[in-house]
């Protein structure tokens, strides 16, 4: 199964349906199920991010802290809907997505600038338990 790896807290925002694009660099014609990986380094920088608007409120919704964010990992899965070229208006990528208005601003967690690619994701799913895994640079598959 592909897999990609992310640096808390965006790993944790993918699979409790707070974030639902994933801005990369690259695109993929990848479509499907894909797991959600917790790289095992967590910098200083994107710890303070926790403790501030709009990563608090999200990951306190689902009763998760900082302290507590799983890293090195598969900590749960989405459905990775579709890829789109990011043009000059990020919100029609979010029109795409299955987002109902949630109280935290989608537009916070990511840089949405004109030339990457926004990653669509539905169906988040939050593992009850990580699974230790190593993780790799781009997707990777994990048997």
């Amino acid at each position: 199964m592909k897999v990609l790896s992310l640096i808390q807290p965006w790993a944790s925002l993918v699979v409790i349906g707070a974030k639902l694009i994933e801005v990369r660099k690259w695109k993929t014609t990848y479509r499907g199920e894909l797991l959600i990986h917790a790289s095992k380094g967590f910098p200083g920088e994107y710890q303070y991010l926790c403790w501030h608007e709009p990563f608090q409120s999200a990951l306190a919704v689902a009763d998760l802290y900082v302290g507590i964010l799983p890293l090195g990992a598969i900590i749960g899965k989405v459905i990775l809907e579709d890829c789109k070229l990011i043009v000059d208006k990020p919100e029609e990528l979010l029109k795409k997505s299955e987002m109902n208005a949630p109280p935290y601003p989608e537009l916070g967690f990511d840089d949405y600038t004109s030339g990457k690619f926004g990653w669509i994701f539905s169906h988040a799913e939050l593992f009850k338990k990580p699974i230790p895994a190593k993780g790799a640079l781009r997707l990777w598959e994990y048997e």
